[in-house]
């Protein structure tokens, strides 16, 4: 071969490799289902855990990672070619079957350096011989995700916890839920599966991208004045709480179009305000995305609105996300909230699509009513 030709076949591979990196850095593996199971976390029957499909045990679903960029994709088709369109299934420990349908095709996401693992529009079908057809198949469109997610059944706040993963055994649990109309039942449900699996190769923890992480955290209560007995003329816009923040995205895909969850939480835990924004109604300008919401038509409070008896205050306020060149800060100014259980032990949640992000408060301070200034 002439050395002009060496040339240029082993520059056109350089060109080849740089045009698409994933295809020279890429992993392939598996990861082989320990346990799969079904669920139901809201509504309907109320909160079920149903038994592991256990033919499902064993079966390697393939996977690929590149731990320079942080991309993980599982592929579903060893599921659709084992089990068909009938699915895998197991017994509800009260009678009646349930089924875990996946069609074949890929699911790219993501996977960084604390373990998340996270799928966005992961798709399977939720069956069950306890209802007659067509009510007996449900699809499902999820974030199959190993850490936190928020999502919501109408006004109820509803979470979905998997597991990081291991990077001693590679053991990780993925958990996707979404609601979907009654079957043959009265009102809607969350269902939900839930699939632990053992990857392999583990990854390099040290190679992989950062996990999502928020810092900076200081929080400013306004405390209004208690509400009347009788509805004002005047609407009551109750406490108002300042927020700023820094997010930095580490791995993370953060794409402010999807639904986002503003949610604070005392020491223990427990929900003082959970917040939507949905889908879309943060707009875009310049490198922010806002939404300013003078009378709660917009911000969905589902839990924390101040109210006493019949009276409550309006809601509302502004929520801002402003990408710089390494991270989101993060600005909001909401009212219309009960605030009387928010101390420097709080915590806040953000959630945006299927990445999640909790920090404590750095700072935090409470203003009385007729306080002026900040």
């Amino acid at each position: 071969m002439r050395t002009t030709q060496r040339a240029s076949l082993t520059l056109g591979a350089l060109l080849v490799a740089a045009a698409f990196p994933a295809l020279a850095t890429a992993t392939t593996g598996t990861c082989t289902i320990t346990s799969v199971s079904a669920h139901i976390l809201a509504g309907g029957p109320g909160n079920l855990d149903l038994p592991p499909i256990t033919v499902a045990a064993g079966v390697a679903m393939p996977v690929e990672f590149d731990e320079a960029s942080g991309s993980f994709s599982l592929s579903r088709d060893v599921w659709a070619s084992m089990f068909g369109s009938v699915g895998a299934g197991g017994p509800t420990g009260f009678g009646p079957n349930n089924f875990l349908i996946m069609a074949p095709g890929t699911v790219r996401g993501t996977i960084d350096a604390g373990g998340n693992i996270t799928l966005p529009g992961f798709e399977f079908t939720f069956g069950t011989d306890a209802c007659e057809p067509p009510k007996n198949s449900y699809p499902l469109t999820t974030n199959l995700d190993s850490s936190l997610q928020l999502l919501t059944l109408g006004l109820t706040p509803v979470e979905v916890q998997g597991n990081a993963l291991d990077f001693s055994t590679g053991s990780v649990t993925l958990f996707g839920a979404d609601a979907i109309p009654a079957p043959c039942l009265s009102s809607a449900l969350v269902s939900a599966m839930s699939l632990t699996c053992t990857l392999s190769p583990i990854p390099d923890r040290s190679k992989l991208p950062a996990a999502l992480a928020m810092t900076k955290l200081v929080g400013v209560g306004k405390i209004g004045k208690p509400l009347p007995t009788e509805q004002p003329t005047k609407p009551d816009t109750g406490d108002a709480l300042t927020l700023n923040a820094v997010i930095a995205p580490g791995g993370a895909k953060l794409d402010f179009t999807t639904p986002v969850f503003v949610r604070v939480a005392d020491g223990s835990g427990v929900d003082l305000v959970f917040l939507e924004v949905p889908a879309g109604k943060l707009t875009p300008k310049g490198k922010a995305y806002l939404v300013n919401d003078l009378d709660g038509s917009v911000l969905l409070v589902l839990v924390g609105q101040k109210s006493s008896g019949t009276v409550s205050s309006t809601t509302g306020g502004t929520v801002r996300f402003t990408r710089t060149k390494k991270a989101v800060k993060l600005a909001a100014r909401l009212h219309g909230l009960d605030l009387s259980g928010l101390g420097a032990s709080s915590s806040l949640t953000i959630a945006v699509g299927p990445y999640t992000v909790t920090a404590p408060f750095t700072k935090y301070r409470a203003r009385s009513p007729g306080h002026k200034g900040r």
